[in-house]
């Protein structure tokens, strides 16, 4: 609590600076020289008119309509030059100079939401700050600040409204709740075997590294939980070892294509829970990472994806190649008389004989 109380009070002494340093950088001298020909006459009395003829919502010059631009500077024009009592070149100017101080301060803001690094927001607010092309825009009538500080405030507004999401109707989300949502789909395996109930695990993704998720696999082991790994690529966890991890099968299946699906099963005592997935079980994917985790409903579905990924993926004799408890790869053997099975050549079977022959070029 301590802590973040310091880091509320720094970041509004940083604020403040920032604020402080811009309002000198663009207010000073501001209303100094005249109006420079063409732009910035012709904003000025456009504003004048509008606010002699009472029109607010017309602009016009000359007694012209000027439709050409959009008419939020002309009011803004006319209402910091309230206190002058008279349009001026200070007062034409200040709606540019207070977009620009507004600018850099969501752009602060807007780094602090992306890094989560406050020096790096400084540094990013300054550098906007202190670019001559921003600064001289400031110190003019025009509507470029203007425009980009709403779209950055549209940013930065769509940023923090998005990202502070924290809870979800189906999806799992990474790096908001994924790792969590899977810890409480494992330790729910445990208790139903714990109630006398059934449990089982079956994944196929591409890699598992993270050890948080790796060390509630082998707790839902050792709890009786039947686990069945198929992992392509990098497997961290050690399955068959008597006392940790006897109750895993891992096996990996490396063949013509480069498979990438990821399914996540757990059995939940019939129930039956299918997810498909973007992330692997990885840091990266868990932590660092914008990935998306859904449920499958639909229990034609699910049949047809625990039919032609899953099983088939399991009875493979020919690709599949087992982990061993020593950490080394073995080819599944096909006990005698067994059908031999190559997942990938089924699954192109199946595809040819679903939708026909496959056009040859």
């Amino acid at each position: 609590m301590m802590n973040s109380t310091i880091s509320v009070n720094n970041t509004r002494l940083i604020l403040i600076c920032i604020i402080l340093f811009t309002g000198f950088l663009f207010l000073f001298n501001l209303g100094k020289r005249d109006l420079w020909a063409p732009d910035e006459p012709r904003y000025a009395q456009v504003s004048k008119e509008m606010r002699d003829t009472g029109n607010f919502i017309v602009p016009h010059l000359n007694s012209a309509p000027y439709p050409d631009k959009p008419p939020l500077l002309f009011w803004l024009i006319n209402l910091f030059s309230l206190p002058f009592g008279k349009i001026t070149a200070l007062s034409a100017r200040l709606p540019s100079a207070f977009a620009g101080i507004g600018c850099c301060v969501a752009i602060f803001y807007l780094g602090k939401y992306l890094y989560q690094n406050t020096r790096l927001a400084l540094l990013s607010s300054l550098l906007l700050a202190t670019s001559s092309k921003f600064l001289w825009m400031a110190h003019r009538v025009a509507f470029d600040v203007l425009l980009t500080f709403f779209v950055t405030m549209a940013i930065v507004c769509f940023y923090k409204g998005y990202s502070k999401q924290k809870k979800y109707r189906k999806l799992i989300v990474a790096p908001i709740n994924m790792r969590e949502k899977i810890l409480e789909m494992i330790e729910k395996e445990i208790e139903n075997v714990q109630n006398g109930g059934e449990g089982k695990i079956i994944w196929k993704i591409n890699s598992i590294v993270d050890p948080v998720t790796i060390g509630a696999l082998y707790e839902a082991s050792n709890a009786g939980v039947k686990i069945e790994l198929i992992i392509r690529g990098i497997c961290c966890l050690v399955p068959g070892v008597e006392g940790l991890s006897k109750n895993i099968i891992v096996r990996s299946i490396v063949g013509r294509f480069l498979e990438h699906s990821r399914v996540y099963y757990f059995y939940d005592n019939g129930r039956e829970e299918m997810y498909l997935s973007s992330a692997d079980i990885m840091q990266r994917n868990l932590d660092r990472r914008v990935e998306i985790t859904f449920p499958v409903e639909d229990q034609n579905l699910k049949n047809e994806i625990m039919s032609t990924l899953i099983k088939v993926s399991l009875k493979d004799n020919i690709k599949s190649r087992e982990l061993l408890p020593d950490c080394t790869y073995r080819f599944v053997v096909s006990s005698n008389g067994s059908k031999k099975v190559n997942s990938q050549e089924w699954l192109m079977k199946r595809v040819v004989k679903t939708h026909g022959e496959f056009i040859k070029p």
